[in-house]
């Protein structure tokens, strides 16, 4: 995968036990990632985007 731009990374406290924040965007595991590029999801799954930014030189 390559980066045109910056990446830009945004961590998101989510307190075990449920939330608002975790319930408004169906978190039901930690860690949760989401991969965006232009706006639009690209991958939520984990694994996937660890290998993904691993690669990002």
């Amino acid at each position: 995968m390559k980066f045109k731009g910056n990446l830009r990374l945004l961590k998101i406290e989510v307190p075990r036990g449920g939330s608002d924040v975790g319930a408004q965007y169906s978190i039901h595991t930690l860690p949760t990632l989401w991969l965006y590029e232009g706006g639009e999801i690209v991958s939520t799954e984990t694994r996937e985007i660890i290998g993904m930014l691993s690669q990002v030189k």
